[in-house]
């Protein structure tokens, strides 16, 4: 039985040659399929354009009211709470919260920051939920 390929022939030698012309050939493939353009078909008849009937108005019949927000915690059960923390050895910050969001600014009581400051000696800070307020 004799060998089919030729035991002369090295194509080691061409190696890199192949390996560039591959290159090429799959960046030219790459490069006309990323600039290939497709057309629509050209009709006859008119067609009607119904990309501007998709917006439909609907009218605001009623504006909806948000409820307002739940009173503080009486000043007594915030020392209280206070008091059980500094017990424990906990660091901790009191934060002034407004459960509703977004929250509108008329009921947010930022004034309720400084009566928590003066009821305990921690820190006090602020956590909202409020849109355009800097």
């Amino acid at each position: 039985m004799q060998p089919k390929k030729n035991p002369n022939s090295d194509l080691r030698n061409y190696s890199s040659l192949f390996l560039a012309f591959g290159l090429c050939l799959i960046l030219f493939i790459s490069w006309r399929a990323i600039e290939a353009k497709t057309y629509e078909a050209q009709y006859d008849y008119e067609s009607l354009n119904v990309d501007n009937d998709d917006d439909e108005e609907i009218p605001i019949t009623e504006q909806i009211k948000t409820p307002p927000p739940p009173p503080p915690p009486p000043a007594p059960e915030i020392i209280e709470v206070v008091d059980i923390l500094k017990s424990f050895g906990s660091s901790f910050c009191l934060l002034h919260c407004n459960s509703t969001y977004p929250a509108p600014f008329e009921s947010l009581n930022l004034n309720y920051i400084t009566r928590l400051k003066e009821l305990t000696d921690c820190p006090v800070g602020y956590s909202g939920h409020e849109r355009g307020i800097n």
